[in-house]
């Protein structure tokens, strides 16, 4: 993993994509970058114009070194996932995905409420493994973490 510059993070919602981008960056004194922050000019409220999210993203995709962790399947992505050196897909069970977002939806009881807890658990029905295994064709390294299991296997063989 010493080689290894550059590495792109996706999965769905509460997959873990944020939490094995902290360790990694932690790991390899990498700076992380989210795509949400790329393309939301208020969270889940208010995108930015495509040409801006392929603006802001290419300036950090042309660095020599990042993590990039999303949801995101758009083909503004795809630059992305050619010039990662990793590709990492979480593709976690959707059960333990909604165990996840409504226990982290309880932590933050001010800002979710039920529309919002429901508007999550939609998305995570909604796409699945068939809307992002469309990345691996296109990536140098294809790494796909299904449980918990395999994820800690992946962070042992970093050593």
């Amino acid at each position: 993993m010493n080689k290894v510059k550059r590495i792109y993070i996706f999965g769905l919602s509460a997959s873990g994509k944020t939490s094995l981008a902290k360790v990694l960056s932690k790991k390899l004194k990498i700076k992380v970058y989210s795509l949400d922050d790329i393309s939301w000019k208020r969270k889940w409220t208010e995108r930015f114009p495509e040409k801006i999210q392929k603006e802001r993203l290419e300036k950090i995709y042309t660095k020599p070194k990042w993590i990039i962790e999303g949801v995101h399947t758009y083909d503004w992505i795809k630059p992305v996932i050619a010039k990662a050196d990793k590709v990492i897909f979480l593709n976690i069970p959707k059960l333990t995905l909604i165990k996840r977002a409504l226990k982290r939806a309880e932590k933050n009881k001010r800002k979710n409420t039920l529309y919002q807890k429901l508007r999550l658990i939609y998305w995570i029905l909604k796409f699945g493994a068939r809307d992002y295994r469309a990345h691996k064709k296109n990536s140098k390294e294809f790494i796909e973490i299904r449980n918990i299991k395999q994820l800690n296997e992946f962070l042992k063989s970093l050593k």
